[in-house]
């Protein structure tokens, strides 16, 4: 008697990534191809919603060609998220094992292709691993380490291009607020500050208004002996 190598019951959707069955696309990005399914991708992203359903050329065709200019490990991360619902990368635990990149770099490919769920895992997962490293882990004398100044400059800084959300720069800019004396206290910081690189023309405006305002409870609560 042939046993029923049919699955028990219904097939999980991380089951159908990568794989030819029901696929009607194939998503190719650098020199990688993944067998992909258009419901699944407009489910979970903006972009490839208007791409297979608004009219641009990628609609008719099989071959969805996303370039060469990302780094293919994290497009790929990407569309396991689509399938999986996680990029499996685990959350700071330790000095040296720092995944605040890896957070970035699914954060700023999430808001280019406007994947919302993806956008709000990785700006959680960021935000927390950010404060761990500001926090200097709870140890009162460690110093906020320079990778959380680094991205920081890149969400903030002249060079952060136009997001899509703003949410994570709000974010982020509170939490620079928030913890400005051990930000000052940064040799990194204070240098990117006074060179004009730390803080875009718009940031770096809020940055000097609400320090001021700070400035100016503290002088305003020191009585005057005059």
């Amino acid at each position: 008697m042939a046993l029923d190598a049919r699955p028990k019951g219904p097939r999980k959707l991380h089951m159908f990534y990568n794989s030819q069955s029901l696929s009607d696309c194939v998503v190719k990005f650098s020199n990688r191809r993944v067998f992909a399914h258009k419901l699944v991708l407009v489910q979970n992203s903006v972009w490839f919603d208007k791409a297979l359903l608004g009219g641009f050329k990628e609609a008719g065709e099989f071959v969805i060609n996303l370039g060469d200019d990302d780094d293919p490990n994290d497009v790929e991360a990407m569309l396991k998220y689509f399938y999986h619902g996680s990029y499996t990368t685990p959350l700071i635990t330790a000095p040296g094992q720092d995944n605040l990149g890896k957070h970035l770099a699914m954060y700023l490919l999430a808001d280019m292709y406007d994947a919302p769920a993806l956008r709000k895992e990785a700006s959680t997962l960021l935000i927390a691993c950010l404060k761990v490293l500001i926090d200097g882990e709870g140890r009162p004398g460690r110093t906020i380490d320079y990778s959380a100044i680094s991205s920081i400059k890149q969400i903030l800084g002249p060079g952060a291009g136009d997001f899509a959300d703003k949410t994570l720069q709000e974010e982020v800019f509170q939490l620079v607020i928030a913890n400005i004396n051990r930000m000052y206290k940064n040799q990194l910081f204070r240098q990117l500050l006074s060179s004009g690189k730390m803080f875009d023309e718009d940031f770096g405006m809020k940055f000097a208004c609400r320090t001021g305002e700070m400035l100016g409870r503290f002088y305003g609560s020191i009585p005057d002996h005059r």
